[in-house]
């Protein structure tokens, strides 16, 4: 009997310590702890996770029309893009999670969670495959098929309405858009913010092998990539070029500043002409680079940075004949003040019939006339050389900048 009692407090024991712990583990006090072990580190506003391996079947086809230009050319390109997919990626999250101790590369997952996506998901590989029939229709070079891809992108709208919301709230959601987008999304949105720009670039770089990376600027909210080139005319000594994305007629190579007002990057097209108003402007500062990787080399960087160094020279030479020149037009304006003035007094002499004083007045003021006319036509020279320089100058901002 002593031992059946025994066994039955054994078995009391075993469920009352049984009823503890499932207690414990569901108390609402130990579900905040373990909530709150889990730190949202936002980089753009956003969180982080990692895409299933999984597919999605393909529904609600939807064409859409890309158009764009590059060197004076246009170029359309037809895409099949599916409501399934663009459900899939809308509904994926934006910011970035950890548990424990927050890891070292959590930039790169941050960044990786945009550049990955569904294995039947083909629509960068395709869209690639496009450019690039473009590309060779055209004969361009492998540079130029470069740019051309970033034409592309740099041809969808600047979405100035997300991207101003994502600013004032952290975390947008603009008519029921989350930010950034996921590439597919920009895509079949046919805009995005500088994020969302940059991830189609990269990838679609990427498909058609560049070595590429993300340049993301925390302190001016910007992002951008870079493009593998020679490491002696990289940007920051990195490997990688700048690549604008938010706007036409940016060159590879060329790190814009920002409109104080907008905070949008100055397209390389806005650099003023001669004479004109440059207008405030603030730098990028210096990015975080992200999700590099090896590829091809884009080379026509070096032909960038010679055309731009002539351009920066030729701006500097012009500003200095413009000094000059400045300088020479008060000095032949008071000669011709002073000439004038003893015009009148010959004039004076004559009309008085004071010969003697008309004959030596006559004699310095021929002379100062000879002097005159040759400081006229060094001016003029100069004024010539100067205006051929602003022509050279105009004509390189605008064949640079095509």
């Amino acid at each position: 009997m002593a031992i059946l009692i025994r066994k039955f407090f054994r078995i009391i024991l075993r469920i009352s310590i049984t009823i503890a712990i499932i207690a414990i583990v569901f108390s609402p006090n130990i579900k905040e702890r373990l909530s709150d072990s889990i730190t949202n580190i936002p980089l753009l506003k956003k969180r982080s996770s990692v895409v299933e391996n999984k597919t999605v079947e393909l529904t609600d086809p939807t064409e859409k029309s890309f158009d764009w230009k590059y060197r004076n050319q246009s170029y359309s390109i037809d895409l099949t893009l599916y409501q399934s997919l663009y459900d899939y990626y809308y509904n994926l999250p934006r910011q970035y999670q950890y548990q424990g101790t927050l890891p070292t590369d959590w930039e790169e997952q941050y960044a990786g969670m945009f550049l990955t996506g569904l294995p039947n998901d083909r629509f960068i590989t395709e869209l690639a495959d496009a450019i690039r029939a473009q590309a060779q229709k055209s004969k361009l070079t492998d540079d130029q098929s470069a740019e051309l891809i970033l034409a592309f992108v740099q041809a969808l709208p600047y979405d100035d309405a997300g991207a101003k919301e994502l600013l004032s709230d952290g975390y947008g959601n603009q008519d029921g858009i989350h930010l950034p987008r996921y590439p597919y999304e920009t895509l079949f949105d046919k805009k995005g913010i500088c994020s969302d720009k940059s991830f189609l670039a990269y990838l679609l770089l990427k498909q058609a092998g560049y070595g590429v990376a993300l340049f993301e600027y925390p302190d001016a909210h910007h992002m951008a990539i870079g493009i593998q080139c020679p490491d002696e005319y990289s940007t920051y000594g990195s490997g990688y070029c700048y690549a604008e994305t938010t706007a036409p007629e940016n060159i590879i190579g060329l790190v814009p500043n920002l409109d104080p007002l907008s905070n949008k990057p100055l397209a390389n097209q806005d650099i003023p002409y001669f004479g004109a108003e440059a207008g405030n402007q603030t730098a990028l500062g210096d990015p975080n680079i992200l999700a590099k990787t090896a590829g091809k080399s884009y080379g026509g960087i070096v032909a960038t940075l010679k055309t731009e160094k002539k351009i920066v020279q030729l701006k500097s030479d012009i500003q200095s004949m413009d000094k000059q020149l400045a300088l020479e037009k008060q000095r032949i304006a008071s000669d011709k003040e002073e000439l004038e003035s003893m015009k009148t007094s010959l004039d004076k002499y004559k009309k008085n019939k004071d010969y003697e004083k008309y004959n030596s007045l006559a004699k310095e003021y021929n002379d100062q006339a000879d002097a005159y006319s040759k400081e006229v036509s060094a001016y003029n020279a100069k004024i010539n050389s100067y205006n051929q320089k602003v022509r050279e100058y105009n004509k390189l901002i605008k064949s640079f900048y095509p």
